[in-house]
C-alpha cells in the first residue's frame, strides 16, 4: 500500500467522522505516529523497540534528531497518565 493510498484512507475516515475539511486535508499517516509512540510507550515498550518500528534515528546518528527528548516526553507523559 502506497503513502498516498493510506492518506487517502485516513482522509476518508476522517470525514466520515465528521473532522471538518480543513482538518482532514492535514491529515497523513505521519498523523499516526505520535499516536502509536504514545500508546507504545503506555504498554511499556522501550524507546529503542519504538524507533526501531517508527523508523526514528537515535539523535547521536542526526544531529538535528531530536528523538531521545521526544521519546523521554512521551514517556513520561505516558506513564503518569492513569
Amino acid at each position: 500500500m502506497s503513502g498516498d493510498a493510506i492518506a487517502e484512507m485516513i482522509q476518508r475516515r476522517a470525514a466520515a467522522a465528521g473532522f471538518t475539511a480543513a482538518r482532514v486535508d492535514r491529515l497523513g499517516g505521519h498523523s499516526l505516529r505520535p499516536g502509536f509512540v504514545t500508546e507504545a510507550f503506555g504498554a511499556g515498550a522501550d524507546a529503542l523497540a519504538i524507533m526501531r518500528r517508527t523508523g526514528h534515528r537515535p539523535p547521536v546518528m542526526s544531529g538535528a534528531e531530536t528523538a531521545g527528548v521526544m521519546f523521554a516526553e512521551l514517556n513520561g507523559a505516558a506513564r503518569a497518565t492513569p
